[in-house]
């Protein structure tokens, strides 16, 4: 009877310590074997995110890199235009100051110019009232104003009137 005592006595203690592992199950979930392929499974996931991130901070030097890159081409660019915009600056300026010089020598030359009308006009003489016809010829007209001259002064003749029109 004892060793029956004895079986009995180890399938209790057997019984007992599956229990007591259930109990722990159900204590700490974590020490459960799906729990731990569940753990698993997930640690696997956060360590693909970690790696994904991990790629993408690996690539951050050489997108500096290339940034710096295109800010020293841009800067160059800059440059270049600030230097091209400074020779537009002083091209702009010269040609302000030819365009004033010519502005003054177009006064002056027009004032030239009225001043050579002036002159060549100083033995003109308009006379108004002498009726004229539509047909009239230099000669015709020549012929009337010395008949309406001659009668203000008798010594006017022919060679005293140039043109007559």
């Amino acid at each position: 009877m004892t060793t029956r005592n004895n079986n009995k006595k180890c399938n209790k203690e057997e019984i007992q310590a599956t229990k007591d592992f259930m109990n722990c199950e159900k204590k700490w979930p974590a020490l459960s074997p799906q729990t731990s392929v569940d753990k698993s499974e997930e640690l696997l996931e956060k360590l693909n995110q970690l790696n994904s991130k991990m790629s993408r901070l690996e690539s951050i030097p050489n997108q500096i890199s290339n940034m710096a890159s295109t800010l020293k081409t841009v800067s160059i660019e800059m440059q270049q235009l600030q230097m091209e915009m400074k020779g537009l600056r002083e091209e702009n300026n010269s040609l302000k100051e030819k365009n004033q010089l010519l502005e003054k020598k177009i006064s002056y030359l027009e004032f030239d110019i009225n001043d050579l009308e002036q002159y060549g006009r100083r033995q003109n003489l308009e006379i108004q009232g002498i009726p004229m016809s539509d047909n009239e010829n230099n000669a015709e007209t020549e012929s009337k104003v010395l008949t309406v001259l001659k009668k203000i002064d008798e010594n006017i003749s022919h060679d005293d009137i140039d043109i007559a029109h």
